[in-house]
């Protein structure tokens, strides 16, 4: 007869658990830059995601052995959790001989930090110096776990700023961008290229910025561009950035990023363009978002989309998040905004950026409760990084958490 007090171990049981971490991985990873995701939405997620992950650590070895046979089939994801898996069973000796893709190894990285800084302060603190020391990929994921908790790993930190390996490198450049670290702002300017020149920016360069006056030069990788269109126009004086938007509504290659940018500069009289905008199937969910971004407005609550959404168009590979925001981005009822635009553009003021329908430096600090959708907090985060250089930029990506009777995270 079987003790009461025995461990049952269903094997089945557990690959659903690891199979179910993986996938709950990455929808947070969509999550954190969707537009009609609430604080709430994230908790669930991110509570999901610590509930399976905690029983493949219960389960000990067999856990373990599930874990690494999920990541031996393939997938970020799934190799995301067994490093998860591995860090809290003290199995360090298991990823020495992990093998890194040759392709988008910086992705791979990132994932793996993701998965890792879900970790305990005490699981994490053995394997952390030895990567960042080491000569490894892994020291890529310890400067990307430095980023998602915020902290500085000081000398380390300036010295692979001018890593020969392209993946520490630019995982290096973003951390010191979003920490703030002005003395590393000579460094960025000499290495050059998309990921110091959006860290610059945030560090208060301002000879970065003119970069976005030649369209022809914008990144071409989609996360990049969409981090350009939504730092760099408030970084340039306004008649700077209003003739580089025009630039880049001009060309189809950047017609995407001059839209966003619209929203990102608050610039109430480009409604207009706005509108035009979403009479082309690329571009209208974009100019959703930044017509919201200027006015506050959300749409889906606002009576002002299409009543049956249409087919997603033909176009570019954006990737899976460009991808992600658009598939959470209502179509807009062209015929509705022209007659939101004409009867309430005049209460919207030219002569200030705006956010959210304010002044965008009315948010100071961790955004009011009222402020519920992640994108939100995206844009938020951007401008205050914008206007203190020398501070980290707030952490819109951070773990959701209850306090008292609103959701809130560690800003």
């Amino acid at each position: 007869m079987r003790a009461l007090n025995t461990r049952l171990v269903k094997d089945d049981l557990l690959r659903i658990h690891a199979e179910d971490a993986a996938f709950t991985l990455s929808q947070r990873a969509l999550a954190v830059e969707a537009p009609n995701y609430r604080l709430i939405d994230i908790y669930d997620l991110e509570q999901r995601l610590v509930g399976h992950l905690d029983a493949l650590v219960l389960a000990g070895e067999a856990g373990l052995t599930i874990a690494q046979a999920e990541a031996a089939e393939g997938g970020q994801n799934a190799a995301a959790v067994f490093v998860h898996v591995a860090l809290r069973q003290r199995r360090k000796e298991l990823l020495n001989v992990m093998e890194f893709p040759e392709d988008d190894r910086r992705s791979f990285c990132c994932r793996l930090a993701e998965a890792a800084a879900w970790c305990a302060q005490e699981d994490l603190a053995e394997v952390m110096s030895q990567w960042m020391g080491s000569s490894t990929p892994f020291q890529a994921v310890a400067l990307e776990i430095c980023r998602i908790h915020r902290v500085d790993p000081r000398q380390h930190l300036d010295a692979r700023i001018g890593d020969f390996d392209p993946d520490v490198q630019a995982c290096a450049i973003r951390l010191a961008g979003e920490l703030g670290r002005l003395d590393c702002l000579a460094a960025l300017r000499e290495v050059g290229g998309d990921d110091a020149d959006l860290a610059a920016v945030r560090l208060g360069d301002k000879k970065a910025p003119e970069r976005l006056h030649d369209a022809s030069g914008f990144p071409r990788d989609s996360e990049m561009a969409r981090s350009f269109a939504e730092t760099f126009p408030q970084a340039l004086r306004r008649d700077e950035a209003i003739e580089a938007i025009r630039g880049l509504l001009a060309i189809p290659g950047t017609r995407r990023w001059g839209t966003i940018a619209i929203g990102a500069l608050g610039w109430a009289d480009g409604l207009p363009s706005l509108l035009n905008a979403m009479a082309e199937p690329l571009y209208a969910r974009p100019a959703v978002s930044a017509f919201e971004q200027i006015t506050g407005l959300y749409v889906a609550h606002e009576d002002l989309e299409m009543d049956e959404f249409p087919e997603d168009p033909e176009g570019p590979d954006l990737g899976s998040v460009e991808e992600f925001i658009d598939t959470n981005t209502p179509w807009p009822d062209l015929m509705k905004f022209e007659t939101w635009i004409a009867g309430n553009q005049q209460r919207f003021t030219n002569d200030e950026r705006l956010l959210l329908g304010v002044n965008a430096w009315t948010f100071g600090g961790v955004p009011e409760p009222w402020v519920k959708y992640q994108a939100r907090y995206r844009w938020i985060a951007t401008t205050q990084a914008l206007r203190q250089p020398d501070a980290p930029l707030p952490n819109h990506r951070s773990p959701v958490h209850i306090d008292g009777r609103h959701f809130t995270r560690r800003w």
